[in-house]
């Protein structure tokens, strides 16, 4: 039976330690199979380890080198983040430790030792103690970390994640101190709650600082997003007015074509129908879909394409329905997705973006595909590409804000080298 509960345990052991690394990093790129080998290794020799070693420090040193294995094995994250990760296991390994041995010598009023193996039923009421605090903790610690709604730099998240931990640390440490010098019980009690209220005073001005932070950080994206939409939109108004200007010059050369031809005069109507053919305007805006907001867009961003060597191919022959959608919602969607379409053509050897435009009277497609490297996703939230990510990768929310006014959806997939962005909503 005892076998039965060791073999349990770590595999309990395990289990938890793979939710928290689930929590807080992206999934290795190790075929399924190499995982599974990896994982059972790891399992086999922690559950040996449980039964031969019972020194408490060499026991530790096992586990931290299997579980960083676990870690940096099967899990994809820069090396700074898996080594973070790290850390916050040591200190949740010592504090839940403590937490065991604290609660064991309480329950069994049995003399508390950091040395000391404990054997049988008590051992058992230890394990189920550290693994409840384990889970509790990392729960915790990753709800806290997905709490974040901005890209704020891990390192200042890590500070957040540990700092309670060392609190809860710290205040374990100063009570087993007090107790073996053997203070006073008005005095250790005085001193600890001491201890405890400078923590939560340190530990609320993290939280505050942290809190302030990432408020600032989503005020500046918040007012560099308002930036750029604004230029986009004002770029786009220009567009418009010059296909305007173009739409009314092009129906003066017809009817001059239709006086000419009236006249006889075909030579001199070939002539001006060549001239038009060749118009730099002509060969600079070659969108039309019959809603005009969308037409200067398009147009605006097939004449960037040519500047930057990215062919433009834009696939619909005119909307058959006029796109419900306000211009500053058109704008949105388009250019944000046009946007990060041309971020990603810029990374790869083939660039091109290819547009496709449906409406009828009741639903509005837009489809683009480009080359690009997979696209990034952390918490449900794709990530810009850029390495500054400060200001970044707001663009996927701001066009999915778009379309829930619309009972839209977005989808974005990934094959072949090639992404694929579908949005959809009620027109």
């Amino acid at each position: 039976m005892s076998t039965i509960i060791e073999i349990v345990n770590c595999a309990i052991e395990i289990a938890i330690f793979i939710f928290f690394l689930h929590q807080m990093l992206d999934k290795g790129k190790l075929p399924d199979l190499a995982k599974g080998i990896i994982l059972l290794s790891v399992f086999a020799i922690h559950t040996i380890r449980s039964f031969i070693i019972h020194y408490t420090y060499l026991n530790y040193a096992v586990t931290i080198l299997l579980w960083g294995i676990l870690a940096f094995c099967l899990y994809s994250a820069p090396i700074i983040k898996k080594i973070s990760v790290m850390c916050i296991f040591l200190f949740n390994l010592f504090a839940t430790d403590m937490i065991a041995r604290v609660a064991v010598s309480v329950i069994f009023d049995i003399a508390n030792s950091a040395t000391e193996v404990y054997t049988g039923f008590v051992r058992y009421v230890g394990m189920s103690i550290v693994s409840v605090s384990s889970l509790t903790i990392y729960a915790f610690l990753s709800a806290l970390y997905k709490r974040k709604t901005a890209p704020v730099d891990f390192k200042y998240w890590l500070i957040t994640l540990l700092f309670p931990l060392f609190s809860f640390f710290i205040v374990c440490a100063c009570d087993l101190f007090f107790l073996i010098s053997q203070t006073d019980n008005i005095i250790h009690a005085a001193l600890l709650s001491l201890v405890i209220i400078i923590l939560v005073v340190f530990t609320s001005l993290i939280f505050e600082f942290m809190g302030s932070y990432q408020a600032n950080i989503q005020l500046e994206s918040a007012k560099l997003l308002i930036r750029q939409q604004e230029e986009n939109y004002t770029n786009i108004q220009i567009s418009e007015n010059e296909l305007s200007k173009l739409r009314h010059d092009i129906l003066n050369h017809i009817q001059t074509m239709e006086s000419m031809l009236s006249a006889s005069e075909t030579e001199s109507a070939q002539k001006l129908l060549e001239e038009l053919k060749n118009s730099p305007q002509l060969s600079r805006n070659l969108v039309y879909t019959n809603d005009s907001a969308i037409d200067a867009i398009l147009n605006f961003y097939a004449r960037k394409a040519a500047t930057v060597g990215i062919e433009f191919l834009c696939k619909t022959n005119g909307l058959s329905q006029s796109v419900s959608m306000s211009a500053l919602d058109k704008s949105t969607l388009l250019t944000n997705a046009l946007n990060n379409a041309f971020e990603a053509c810029g990374q790869q050897k083939e660039k091109y973006v290819v547009v496709t435009l449906y409406s009828d009277s009741a639903k509005f497609k837009l489809q683009i595909e480009n080359p690009s490297l997979p696209p990034k996703r952390a918490q449900g939230i794709f990530m810009s590409t850029k390495k500054d990510t400060k200001g970044h990768g707001y663009g996927i929310l701001s066009m999915e804000s778009v379309l829930e006014k619309y009972n839209g959806r977005l989808s974005i997939s990934h094959l072949d080298g090639i992404t694929t962005l579908i949005a959809i909503a009620d027109n």
